[in-house]
């Protein structure tokens, strides 16, 4: 998502009762706004589907569903669903406003970190996508624009538009658009446009990775190693392990179920069945 400051949305107010104040961020199939909630008072991010795709009936249904499916997770972890309408012709989506940074920005900022520190970060994750797994739904697109981080350092996942039943047996194409961000795709979800619980395991080893290595995967083919006496041996080790390299498998797998993504084997117990010898 891209951030702006303009928006001719700003200023409105939705159904009589959200005051849309700032623009915050916009992807490929809504907006997200700060704004004022005049009935319980209190500050909300809203998520608006863009002009025209109101008209679309499987768009908009696939809007419901995100509204419906997220508000049912109850989870710390989790950023909570308040409300859900439309407005001019648009549906929207009313969430909990989370005061601080994305994930990315900390990357950006901070990365490579210790293996440490993002193991402490990616943990959150990995129990909020559990929460989603065990109520049957998928995620689809992690990736650290979806991970929150509030000022006084709680964790939070975002954007569960793409989740969707892990029995569901629609496509995840809409209007012939593979729905999600490359770089984080798992290869089943490229090959046969179908997503399942361990989707999202591949997804969040990506992330760790790109934590520890500041590079997301796609890039160590060409990443040169650093040189023997200025190597971080602790780093090293973390990054050539990260989510089982999934990644440079090919594949994604989760060697200690689904419904507990990205741990990684060097923290796994020694029962486990995906842990190195």
């Amino acid at each position: 998502m891209t951030r702006t400051t303009t928006d001719r949305l700003v200023g409105d107010v939705l159904d009589g009762r959200y005051e849309v104040l700032q623009r915050l961020a916009r992807g490929g199939m809504a907006t997200v706004y700060r704004a004022w909630d005049r009935r319980l008072e209190r500050i909300v991010a809203i998520k608006v589907m863009h002009d025209g795709l109101g008209d679309d009936a499987d768009f908009v249904a696939k809007f419901d569903r995100e509204a419906r499916a997220a508000a049912r997770l109850c989870d710390q972890n989790v950023v909570s669903i308040f409300d859900q309408g439309y407005d001019h012709g648009r549906p929207y989506i009313v969430m909990e406003f989370v005061e601080g940074s994305t994930l990315r920005s900390i990357i950006t900022r901070d990365a490579p970190m210790t293996p440490l520190r993002a193991i402490q970060m990616i943990e959150p994750v990995a129990a909020a996508l559990a929460v989603a797994h065990d109520a049957g739904l998928v995620h689809r697109d992690v990736k650290p624009e979806n991970v929150l981080i509030s000022d006084r350092g709680a964790v939070k996942v975002a954007d569960f538009g793409l989740a969707r039943t892990v029995s569901s047996q629609t496509s995840t194409s809409t209007q012939g658009l593979l729905i999600g961000t490359v770089s984080y795709l798992p290869p089943e979800l490229l090959t046969t446009g179908r997503a399942h619980s361990w989707s999202d395991v591949y997804s969040t080893g990506i992330v760790l990775f790109e934590m520890l290595t500041r590079y997301p995967t796609m890039w160590t083919r060409w990443w040169p190693p650093a040189p023997a006496a200025t190597r971080n041996p602790g780093r090293s080790t973390a990054a050539n392990c990260c989510a089982g390299s999934a990644a440079s498998a090919g594949h994604s797998n989760a060697a200690c179920g689904p419904t507990r993504p990205c741990v990684p084997w060097f923290s796994r117990p020694r029962h486990c069945p995906g842990r190195r010898r």
